[in-house]
């Protein structure tokens, strides 16, 4: 049988528990908050969105494979007596 202490006891662990869990709940929020912000102001600070930079990067990944497809196509084949020096 438990004791009115024991009770006690346990009434206040789980106070705080629950005080631990709302203090971790709001520096969550206020991490997350503070997060946003800063990113916020460095994509203000770029030279341009990151979705046009995003757009510029996947063109010039098509040019590039594009150039490296075409000059595979155009590889001409060793000769067969030509030693690979």
């Amino acid at each position: 049988m438990t004791t009115i202490s024991d009770r006690n006891t346990l009434r206040l662990a789980a106070c705080l528990v629950g005080v631990g869990g709302l203090m971790c709940a709001a520096g969550a929020a206020l991490t997350a908050a503070v997060t946003v912000g800063a990113i916020r102001r460095w994509t203000e600070q770029l030279e341009e969105t990151p979705s046009q930079m995003a757009r510029r990067r996947w063109s010039q990944a098509r040019a590039a494979t594009s150039a490296g497809l075409e000059a595979w196509r155009n590889e001409k084949p060793a000769m067969a007596g030509s030693a690979a020096g």
